[in-house]
């Protein structure tokens, strides 16, 4: 088990953290992160972009991995 600090890598993005395993890393290594979001959620998606929110570190409340409010109330 290993526990390290996460930083964001975007304002309002994922954390990540990185530290070494069984074997330490060569200059010559690298990796790639990939961060998608297919904008599923459209009160969470409009409330993001018409405030910010995200960007200052704040989002709607989740239940169980959705939004709070279902987007059945944007219909």
């Amino acid at each position: 088990m290993a526990v390290a600090v996460g930083r964001d890598l975007y304002k309002g993005g994922p954390y990540v953290a990185a530290f070494a395993g069984a074997m330490p890393a060569a200059l010559e290594d690298s990796w790639v992160l990939t961060a998608t979001n297919d904008g599923a959620g459209a009160i969470q998606t409009w409330y993001h972009r018409s405030f910010d929110m995200a960007g200052k570190g704040l989002l709607l409340p989740t239940t169980g991995g959705g939004v709070a409010i279902p987007d059945a109330v944007t219909k």
